[in-house]
């Protein structure tokens, strides 16, 4: 406040020249600070253009439902993930998707794929909840038997490689 207060006391007493003086000095400082801020903004949008491209392709996602309705979604490709399709339908199934069940429509092929992967290409896909049991449960024991292998392999001394990690379908998973 005391500073305040001294600074209009020595804006109001000073001459009218020393006025334009105080402010050409601070707008050629604020000039140079906007000066490095465009420059930084045109060094990032240059290395972005490198990196995508000057143009993003968009494709077509189409989502299958509960109620077995499709919704189409315009999405960027290879850039949007399965997440961001999920946010253009539900706040909800944002929160319940585990996993994605992926068809491509340029080769037929089809794969279980993470939320956060991101689109490749036409696609078809299923939001699977955690209520998907065989889907959720087997992409869990799948991670799980991956982090105790790799905690195995790097823990203990001697080589162990684990082989068959997941039990057969057969097997019970109880010892």
């Amino acid at each position: 406040m005391l500073l305040e207060k001294s600074a209009t006391l020595l804006w109001s007493t000073t001459s009218p020249t020393l006025h334009k003086c105080i402010l050409t000095a601070f707008r050629s400082t604020s000039s140079t600070a906007r000066k490095r801020r465009l420059e930084a903004f045109n060094a990032e949008r240059e290395q972005q253009q490198q990196k995508y491209g000057v143009s993003i392709e968009k494709v077509i996602v189409s989502v299958q439902q509960e109620d077995q309705t499709e919704r189409h979604l315009l999405m960027n490709d290879h850039l949007s993930t399965f997440h961001d399709c999920a946010k253009h339908i539900s706040r909800l199934k944002v929160d319940n998707t585990a996993l994605v069940h992926v068809t491509k429509e340029s080769d037929a092929s089809e794969y279980f794929a993470s939320p956060h992967t991101t689109v490749d290409g036409k696609s078809k896909i299923k939001l699977l909840s955690f209520n998907t049991a065989d889907y959720a449960d087997h992409a869990y024991w799948r991670s799980c038997a991956f982090l105790l292998g790799a905690l195995a392999e790097t823990s203990l001394r001697a080589d162990v490689s684990i082989i068959g990690a997941l039990p057969s379908k057969g097997m019970s998973l109880y010892f």
